[in-house]
């Protein structure tokens, strides 16, 4: 029921574009900061309550139709009409990626909860995911007949939820690589996918005027709300998970899921609204139209803060209280995640990649400059790695595999131990006890290199040790020396 009282207000209505408006974003970590994408091919940032732009970003060849903020507000991605995707690091600012691959316009991105991938939504049809640290396309998801609008990484970040112009909203698991299910109960385009902050479901709108509430245990469907007067364009949660909040041409709707019901509904003269954010207790809503930008305060049932722009969300009250899912359910997608402990992917790519990977786009000339740069410097590390090598393999040759290993221990050189490694895991009769306990210590520092194929070849070689003495070493282990004198064999064992 819509209430009477003003409880909404309009922050600013600006001019964001020398052209039409295409996309707009606002971040998801302070609520403070907008960005929008025009026909001018500008990428253009804001900050609310300044009507001033606060930084202008240029780069793209055709216009901008869809940006979004990293989780930190650091970075910024821009997809253009031509389907090339500019990834911005806003603290230089620079162009960090450039991503080729789709061949038709950009409709959706989001960033994965960890930051380093990426997955966009096109025109063509095809969802992509992408790896920032090297820049790559991973994979490619193939399953919608029409254009895609809208994707969202699950909480965890195991799952990809897209809604494409077929009506069909498809889950897609990143570790499989493949689609696990397609729910189809709309009758028209889709328009917005979102995930439950905490519970395992999903929302999804359409141009159908229903909402969607899908249970992500069974795939199945737990309830939908009755037509709207207009078309639900975007969709976010509660931080809490409390309701959901709608926006529609003709303003705010807040809705509960179990049973599917409209708790109230805000008018707002926003136009296009083409954002939702909800930040701690403060909530903010930016829409557009062919004019200026426009950028509104507080959803239902906010107080108005006198210290900002925005107002504060005390709690949720309208009629009777807001139920989640009414039977008990395993939170499996939990939004508290972190990323790996105690492991840096970037430690594993070389420095010239980091140093080099803002560049978008180089001449040839600048290319092949950068192909060569500290080219002298690793041939005379090659050269000495062959060198090493050689008297390694001398000394073999001219003894025996415990002299060789001998040899490349007192060189002190990583590299050389692990291409020795790799050359006898292929030979079993060159193994012995003796040898084993020369190279342990080498091996157990190896493990604890940053470096993969360190760790991989030290465990590989670990692996073949144990393999080929542990009924032996198990044996030694448990006699006890009963006997009269002292086995000479069994000592050195």
């Amino acid at each position: 029921m819509t209430s009477p009282v003003k409880r909404a207000w309009k922050l600013q209505d600006f001019m964001a574009h020398g052209a039409s408006v295409n996309c707009l974003a606002l971040g998801k970590k302070s609520g403070q900061v907008l960005a929008t994408g025009g026909d001018d091919k500008k990428v253009n940032l804001w900050a609310l309550g300044k009507s001033n732009c606060i930084m202008s970003l240029s780069g793209h060849s055709t216009p901008v139709e869809s940006v979004q903020f990293g989780n930190g507000e650091e970075t910024l991605s821009a997809g253009c009409q031509s389907g090339s995707i500019k990834i911005w690091n806003l603290a230089v600012p620079t162009v960090q990626r450039t991503l080729n691959g789709h061949k038709s316009s950009i409709t959706s991105v989001d960033f994965h909860p960890y930051g380093d991938y990426l997955c966009s939504g096109s025109l063509d049809s095809f969802i992509k995911l992408w790896d920032l640290r090297r820049k790559g396309c991973i994979y490619t998801y193939r399953g919608h007949s029409k254009s895609i609008n809208s994707i969202r990484f699950s909480p965890d970040g195991q799952w990809i939820a897209s809604g494409g112009e077929d009506g069909v909203v498809r889950i897609w698991d990143l570790r499989a690589g493949k689609r696990i299910s397609d729910l189809t109960q709309h009758t028209a385009p889709v328009t917005d996918v979102v995930f439950h902050p905490h519970e395992f479901l999903l929302a999804s709108s359409s141009a159908d005027r229903t909402v969607n509430f899908w249970d992500l245990e069974k795939f199945s469907l737990v309830s939908t709300t009755e037509k709207n007067s207009s078309t639900i364009r975007r969709l976010t949660f509660s931080e809490g998970g409390e309701c959901l909040l709608g926006g529609d041409t003709e303003g705010l709707k807040v809705y509960g899921w179990e049973p599917a019901r409209q708790y109230d509904a805000q008018p707002m003269g926003w136009g296009k609204v083409q954002d939702l954010a909800v930040t701690g207790t403060q909530l903010g809503f930016a829409g557009s139209e062919h004019g200026p930008s426009a950028m509104f305060g507080p959803p239902p049932s906010m107080k108005h803060s006198q210290d900002s722009g925005f107002s504060t969300l005390d709690s949720y009250s309208a009629g009777s209280p807001v139920s989640t899912m009414g039977r008990e359910r395993d939170q499996i997608v939990p939004m508290n995640l972190s990323a790996p402990i105690g492991l840096d992917m970037e430690q594993f790519l070389p420095k010239s990649y980091q140093t080099h990977q803002g560049k978008s786009s180089m001449s040839e000339s600048e290319l092949m400059s950068t192909i060569f740069n500290g080219h002298d410097k690793m041939m005379a590390v090659l050269r000495n790695r062959q060198r090493s090598l050689g008297l390694v393999y001398m000394a073999v040759n001219n003894k025996n595999m415990e002299a060789g290993i001998d040899t490349a221990l007192s060189m002190n050189d990583g590299t050389v131990m692990i291409d020795l490694f790799k050359s006898m895991l292929g030979q079993g009769n060159v193994w012995n006890l003796e040898l084993c306990s020369a190279i342990l210590p080498v091996i157990q520092d190896l493990l604890q290199s940053k470096y993969e194929m360190y760790i991989t070849t030290a465990c590989d070689t670990l692996n073949l040790i144990l393999r080929t003495f542990g009924p032996v070493i198990k044996n030694n282990m448990k006699w006890s020396g009963g006997s009269i004198g002292v086995d000479i064999s069994k000592e050195e064992r």
